[in-house]
């Protein structure tokens, strides 16, 4: 072979995802609609299915209801699958039963909006949810129906109004639970109580007993506590999921460890991944740095645990609502409840938002694996759908008695149990890539299986083009082809072979322009959309599940969130 060479980076240019696709007329099909807790097999289950979700914390009463939609479909557009929120007594109960669901607090419009933008919901009802807010949400009109109230405790007085407030939000939500044909999949019984000196367990049976009436099976109840066994010791509760929660600079497996000794089966769960934090009036904004939250959070998934990212959009404490705290000295906090988070007070998402979103990308959502023994997935899904599969074929057994290795759908595919039937099968054979054309319209919201175009030059001094190997770390998993020639699937993000040998001859020297594309299946190196080639080959670099790589040090803002990519960036799409 002859010597090596190094190419710089170059932009590829998205053209064309073309429509591999196996379809079947729409059938008639009873779907089941439940979810659960899979304690056999530690996870949760959608209809059935294996099941995690990625949320973020977003309190529709600290953003205007007409910027909703808009921070909803930021979160979805993040790769989360869920949104969780708090209800917050004092506004919803302004007084002694008279309450307020309307206009700015419209808590089912709300979840309706969720459920349009693709999001399931975790609802956290109180009735106290400290969340920074005066009193902890609790009202304060409480303090003058009985003085000596004993908050949060089994305090009759307090009891009355809790449970009459309870059940007049969960009868009015009873319709958006996930078993009764809504996106509500997870209901939080009070709000980190271990950390609570009352520690009273009538009380906490009592409030489970009341949200139980209401929710029966059709949502799973849970409860979230810091991660130690002094907080769990009074926060668990008989019955509901106890779940923890945690910041960037903790250790994952010891934070865990003590949900497992409280839950020695079922989902490991944060449920409040910190990405910011509260701040005080004189005091130095509080941030959390973005490497160490993608680090953590890499952890996080690789330990196949779900996650709520809190908080994902902060919003604002609009009036006289935000909270204190007191420690050596009474600590009033800011009217901002920015909190460092990935979407900015404003609405505007940052640097932070799209280093979560790359980590998210990097695990497959939707994919079936041979290999892994995945054989099924949650889906949810309306009568009438379409449902398409792409099928890949990484190889036939070469040796022992099951060389006579068939590819494609090989038998039953079930929805619900039953069987789906009258496929269209349609081949893609890509020895031959020539066909693929090139659209002039730009179009930035793609997603993966994509085809991905880019044109580069040799440099002039090359007397001819020398061997070289191509570097694919920042994309997922996919086929590389140079000027029209095959050279190989690359798996970067598994290992460990990592680049793609490419031989000089199959280059074109300078100035002819040589063509590169991929078939991208899993995700795209966004925002930049660029490869390098190598003088060495990297053969043995096995990272850690989906570990993030040193490209990924720069973010974009993509044109749907209104800003545009870096000049020297070039996207066509079909």
């Amino acid at each position: 072979m002859g010597g090596r060479q190094t190419v710089c980076r170059w932009t590829l240019l998205l053209f064309s995802f073309v429509h591999v696709a196996l379809q079947y007329e729409p059938t008639t099909v009873e779907l089941p609609r439940f979810f659960s807790i899979d304690y056999e097999n530690d996870q949760f289950l959608l209809n059935g299915s294996p099941f995690r979700y990625v949320s973020g914390s977003l309190h529709y009463f600290r953003v205007p209801r007409a910027y909703w939609r808009d921070r909803l479909r930021k979160l979805r557009a993040a790769g989360l699958n869920a949104v969780s929120t708090y209800v917050e007594w004092s506004q919803h109960e302004p007084s002694p039963g008279r309450f307020e669901f309307s206009g700015e607090l419209d808590l089912q419009y709300f979840i309706r909006l969720a459920q349009e933008e693709d999001l399931l919901v975790l609802l956290r009802p109180g009735p106290y949810i400290c969340a920074e807010r005066d009193m902890g949400g609790l009202p304060p009109w409480l303090l003058t129906v009985k003085p000596d109230i004993y908050l949060r405790t089994n305090d009759t007085t307090y009891m009355e109004y809790v449970e009459r407030y309870l059940n007049y939000v969960l009868t009015s939500v009873q319709v958006y639970l996930y078993g009764n044909g809504g996106p509500i999949i997870m209901v939080q019984i009070e709000n980190e109580y271990g950390s609570y000196q009352a520690c009273d367990s009538s009380y906490m049976t009592q409030l489970r007993d009341i949200v139980k009436s209401k929710v029966g099976d059709a949502a799973v109840l849970y409860s979230t506590d810091g991660a130690g066994l002094s907080f769990l010791r009074c926060g668990k509760i008989e019955g509901v999921y106890a779940t923890v929660d945690f910041g960037a600079d903790t250790n994952v497996d010891t934070a865990f460890l003590a949900q497992r000794i409280y839950e020695p089966h079922g989902p490991l769960v944060n449920s409040e991944f910190y990405t910011g934090w509260l701040t005080h009036w004189g005091e130095p904004f509080q941030s959390v740095g973005t490497e160490t939250i993608v680090n953590t959070l890499d952890e996080i998934l690789a330990r196949n645990a779900s996650v709520n990212f809190f908080m994902f959009h902060g919003g604002t404490n609009f009036g006289f609502l935000a909270g204190a705290n007191f420690g050596d000295n009474y600590q009033p906090q800011l009217t901002s409840y920015d909190y460092d988070a990935p979407i900015t007070e404003a609405g505007d998402p940052t640097s932070k938002y799209f280093a979560i979103r790359e980590v998210i990308g990097r695990v497959p959502k939707g994919i079936l694996s041979r290999s892994e023994k995945i054989t099924s997935m949650p889906l949810s899904l309306s009568e009438g759908t379409k449902i398409q599969v792409l099928v890949e074929n990484q190889g036939r057994i070469n040796y022992g008695s099951l060389i006579n290795d068939f590819k494609g759908l090989l038998s039953n595919a079930t929805l619900g149990g039953d069987v789906l039937e009258d496929w269209i099968i349609t081949g893609f054979p890509l020895h031959e890539i020539s066909s693929l054309g090139v659209n002039s319209t730009y179009n930035y919201t793609f997603s993966c299986p994509a085809f991905f175009r880019g044109t580069f030059e040799l440099p002039e001094s090359y007397s001819e083009p020398l061997d070289t190997f191509l570097d694919p770390r920042g994309w997922g998993k996919g086929v590389a082809f140079i000027n029209g020639f095959n050279i190989g699937r690359y798996w970067p993000i598994l290992g460990p072979q990592v680049t793609l040998y490419v031989p000089g001859c199959h280059l074109k020297p300078y100035p002819a322009l040589n063509e590169l594309v991929l078939l991208e299946l899993e995700k795209a190196n966004s925002p930049h959309y660029t490869v390098s080639f190598v003088p060495e080959p990297i053969l043995d670099e096995r990272p850690p599940a989906y570990a993030a790589a040193s490209h990924t040090s720069h973010f974009l803002v993509p044109p749907q969130l209104n800003q545009g990519p870096q000049t020297s960036v070039t996207i066509l799409a079909v």
